[in-house]
């Protein structure tokens, strides 16, 4: 099922200081502070416009994401980066006044992650902050993307927003916790940290991009094993010999019901799949005689009632025709998405 990207406030800004001027800010950035006013409703426009981008594109290509999510630069924040940094021209030098930031689960799709970008975004400036960190700056970065709107992007609905640049934040889940936790170590150079804790950050930002690499490595074992599934399927009894899981059962329920759509995408495959967990079924073919005994009952229900929505997947009919076997496992909350089977199945029990 596909994700969307979500609209995320910039956090507060950090505070000014006591020796924060504004009068002399104002003053002194008075041409700057004007151009940022005028540019940032087209900064709202463009983080918008590049994580719709990005959200198409990314369930497209079926790379999995955990969110997408966009912010444009207050004012607020802008007064208080040019008080806490130099800069000769802000409105030039600062990137990041639109925000997209994109957190993948996986470290393996940040490649493909970056091959869309390039496709779908002039690329001004690559940033690599995971491979790219001095001897003696610590922590578990992420990669990040200076861009442009593509040539794609064409119209007048484009017009204002062609020169102007946003900032894409690319990482993993994990990446990701490192980078919240790492906001309020505000340990950015290992000399910083003290002796006592700076074994056990730097084992621990190892730890987290072991796992990261790990989490990768079962995928791949994960996709092996499903392949191995799917080509048993040529001997019907090498098959039905699989253990019963979750990912057996649906490509059991494909199986079983080739002309119905499996419904992965729009169905939570684990609430049709739990109540079969409590029976006593070990592999495919004890999944499979229980399905065969529960089938004229099954073919008697949607006689009476026909098809809908919910009843018109593989996985569904299995789970319904099982249940129909095992009524005790039938929990309310089914009973309560499937009024029409519940009313059958009492029926049944007269």
């Amino acid at each position: 099922m596909g994700r969307t990207a979500s609209f995320q406030p910039e956090k507060k800004a950090k505070s000014f200081g006591a020796d924060f001027d504004e009068e002399r800010l104002w003053r002194e950035n008075t041409e700057s502070i004007k151009r940022f006013i005028d540019r940032q409703p087209g900064y709202e426009k463009l983080c918008a416009e590049v994580a719709y981008i990005l959200n198409r594109e990314l369930n497209k290509e079926e790379i999995e994401f955990s969110t997408i999510t966009y912010r444009a630069k207050t004012l607020n924040s802008f007064l208080e980066k040019i008080q806490r940094k130099s800069y000769r021209d802000p409105v030039s030098e600062i990137t990041d006044f639109a925000g997209v930031r994109v957190v993948c689960l996986y470290i393996d799709d940040l490649k493909r992650l970056e091959k869309a970008i390039g496709e779908h975004f002039e690329i001004v400036e690559k940033i690599d902050k995971l491979t790219a960190r001095k001897a003696d700056q610590f922590g578990y970065g992420a990669i990040h993307f200076i861009v442009r709107l593509g040539k794609n992007a064409s119209g007048a609905r484009y017009d204002d927003l062609k020169n102007l640049v946003c900032e894409i934040q690319t990482r993993t889940v994990l990446q990701d916790a490192w980078a919240i936790i790492d906001h309020h170590l505000v340990y950015k150079n290992e000399s910083n940290i003290p002796s006592v804790l700076r074994s056990r950050l730097n084992l621990l930002a190892g730890n987290f991009q072991s796992a990261d690499e790990k989490f990768s490595d079962l995928r791949t074992e994960r996709e092996e094993y499903l392949r191995e599934v799917e080509d048993s399927k040529i001997n019907p009894e090498q098959f039905l010999e699989n253990e019963l899981n979750l990912d057996s059962f649906v490509r059991y329920a494909h199986w079983k019901f080739p002309d119905l759509p499996a419904g992965t995408g729009v169905l939570d495959v684990p609430f049709y799949f739990k109540p079969l967990t409590g029976m006593d079924l070990h592999d495919l073919r004890d999944l499979d005689e229980i399905v065969d005994r529960g089938a004229a009952a099954y073919d008697l229900y949607l006689q009476e009632n026909g098809r809908d929505f919910l009843n018109s997947y593989s996985i569904t009919s299995v789970a319904l025709s099982a249940l129909l076997v095992e009524r005790e496992f039938i929990p309310e909350h089914l009973k309560s998405v499937f009024p029409k089977f519940a009313e059958f199945v009492e029926k049944r029990d007269l």
